[in-house]
This record gives C-alpha cells, sequence and structure tokens, in this order.
C-alpha cells in the first residue's frame, strides 16, 4: 500500500546479476550468463572542477528545405551607383500564416438548345451532396479533432476570429456523414486485422456522454484489436465489458490471440480449437516486480530472465529477421 501511494509507478530497472547459488529454469546456464548482463557499479563522484563536464554551446536546427521561401531583400542606405557588389549575408527565420479559409464558387454555364432544351454540366461528387463543405475542409476537421485533439467547440471559437459562424451540431453532422463513408475501409481494415493470424486484444474504460444520461457520463469501453506482424490497428466501442462484443468479433478467428488475464478472453479461447492463447509478458512480470520488497533474491532472478527476453526481442526488432525466422541475434 505504501508503494502504491508513495512509490514509483514505473516498473522500468536495470538487469541484475542473477544471485549466486540460485539454480537456472534453463538447462543451459551458460545461454543465460550470455544474456544477462552484470550491473557495472558506478565510478565515485568526482568534485573536482575537471571532472565536470563542458556546457554544450546551442546548435541551431536546420530549417526544412521544401518549405516555400519569401525573400526579402535589403539594400544598405546611401549611394550605391559606385559601389561593386561582392555578396549577401542570409539570416533564415521559420515564419507562421494562419490557416486560410477560400470559398470555392462552380460556375455551370447553362445553355438552351434550338429545340428549347437546357443543357447545364452535372455536378462533381460530393462527399456531403447537399452540404455546403467542401472535402478539403471535412479533412482538416476530422483531422484536428482525432489526430490534433482539437474539439468541435475549439474549433469554432478558432473560425469564428476569422468571421466564419459554425455551430458545433453542424460538424457533428459532417463528421457523421464521413464516418458513413469510411464504414467499408473500417470494415476492410477490421477483416485485414483478423486474417493476420496474430492479433492482441485489450479494453479501455473511458467516460461516454449520451442522450440516455444527459447532464452526465457513463463507463464505456474501447476495444482495440492490434495486428503487430502487419501494424495494423482497430477500435471497437461497446457499452459493456462482457464477453458478447469479442466473442462476436473472434467467432471466426483463427490465429494467436494475445491478451492479459482477463476471464473474457479464456472463456473464448477454450471455446474454439482454432485459436491459440497467449498471455501478456508485461503483466506477468508486474507481479515478481512487485515482490522485490519481500523476496529479492527470487524476484531478482526472475526479472532478469524476462530482462533477458525482453533484449532477444529488442535484437530482433533492430535486425532484418522476419516473423519465421527463429535464430537469435
Amino acid at each position: 500500500m505504501q508503494r502504491l501511494l508513495y512509490g514509483s509507478k514505473s516498473e522500468k530497472r536495470r538487469l541484475s546479476e542473477m544471485p549466486e547459488g540460485q539454480l537456472s529454469l534453463f538447462a543451459n546456464e551458460s545461454v543465460v550468463a550470455e544474456l544477462i548482463p552484470t550491473e557495472v557499479s558506478p565510478s565515485p563522484k568526482q568534485d573536482s572542477e575537471e571532472s565536470k563536464p563542458a556546457k554544450k554551446k546551442p546548435v541551431r536546427v536546420a530549417l526544412p528545405d521544401n518549405l516555400p521561401k519569401e525573400v526579402i531583400t535589403l539594400k544598405p542606405d546611401g549611394d550605391l551607383s559606385q559601389a561593386k557588389y561582392i555578396g549577401s549575408e542570409i539570416s533564415s527565420y521559420l515564419a507562421y500564416q494562419p490557416g486560410r479559409y477560400t470559398i470555392k464558387e462552380i460556375n455551370r454555364e447553362k445553355y438552351v438548345t434550338t429545340e428549347g432544351k437546357i443543357l447545364i454540366a452535372e455536378l462533381p461528387t460530393r462527399a456531403i451532396p447537399k452540404g455546403n463543405a467542401d472535402e478539403t475542409l471535412l479533412a482538416h476537421i476530422v483531422v484536428s479533432k482525432y489526430v490534433d485533439h482539437l474539439p468541435f467547440y475549439r474549433q469554432t471559437k478558432i473560425m469564428a476570429r476569422v468571421g466564419i459562424t459554425l455551430a458545433e451540431s453542424t460538424m457533428n453532422g459532417w463528421l457523421d456523414a464521413i464516418c458513413k463513408l469510411l464504414k467499408p475501409l473500417y470494415e476492410h481494415l477490421q477483416k485485414r486485422i483478423l486474417e493476420s493470424g496474430y492479433v492482441q486484444v485489450d479494453e479501455t474504460g473511458m467516460p461516454v456522454q449520451t442522450t440516455e444520461k444527459p447532464g452526465s457520463t457513463h463507463k464505456g469501453y474501447l476495444w482495440n484489436f492490434h495486428a503487430p506482424l502487419s501494424y495494423m490497428v482497430g477500435f471497437i466501442y461497446d457499452k459493456s465489458r462482457g464477453v458478447d462484443l469479442p466473442e462476436k468479433i473472434l467467432k471466426n478467428y483463427k490465429g494467436v490471440l494475445q491478451t492479459d488475464g482477463y476471464q473474457v478472453y479464456n472463456a473464448i479461447s477454450k471455446e474454439s480449437a482454432d485459436i491459440v492463447h497467449l498471455g501478456c509478458m508485461a503483466h506477468a512480470r508486474r507481479y515478481f516486480d512487485r515482490a522485490l520488497d519481500n523476496d529479492p533474491d527470487r524476484a531478482n532472478y526472475a526479472l532478469s530472465l524476462i530482462g533477458a527476453l525482453y533484449k532477444i526481442e529488442k535484437d530482433t526488432q533492430l535486425s532484418d529477421l522476419s516473423s519465421e525466422d527463429t535464430s537469435v541475434p
């Protein structure tokens, strides 16, 4: 309890040397000895001025070359008619111009034939056919909300500063239309994730505002399905943390399923012979980390072995090994 209240929340640690006389879980102890480095004791601090590192001089970061440039040429005062140009000194600064809103006007000319038939061009395909928002503005609104974390009420205030009056309810309607347009891509993403054969699943609680409880929030859950080998992740919202949603999504899944110790996933894997259920090493490691104060010898030994596994994982990520390659770099 004292640790939970006042202790460090981080579980990171340096790999320590195995306790002397401790038996190894591996048959070949030399493999463990190679994987678990010994700690290097820190050298005593030197109080002399010579041991203090020299102060680093600030380095100005180079400005990117892909940005448009506005060149301002300044000439010295005075009569330059008899002077000879010998060069120039250039100073570059990073500048900013506020986002610029424009109006796109489509003018469709109308003609009438000799027979009295009216001819006019068709309107281009629109994301929201009867809306007055261009696709560029819709994309900007969505990116601002979900990437830059700017809620609609802040975006409306930003627009108001340049004279654009827009209601939050209008933005909500636009977002609803955009989500319907993206639904086929979303469903295809979920399909690709489940076809990968290796899926990690977890759920996160979050406060949600709905019309069912006006003026307050209820707890909903954001389920994430991650395919680590193909770097794809999909999110599904559900009101419940029960078995219904993951059971529906994973009904026909075949492959490896990696989760924490939540009992819902255990029930799903037991019902399907096509699912290989793996646990989470971070959750297993946590209990050994908590046991450091109670039984430091055995806890340190287990943490060292897990640290060695983490080192193997890091080395494979930095190498060119594929997921099918079982060799250790």
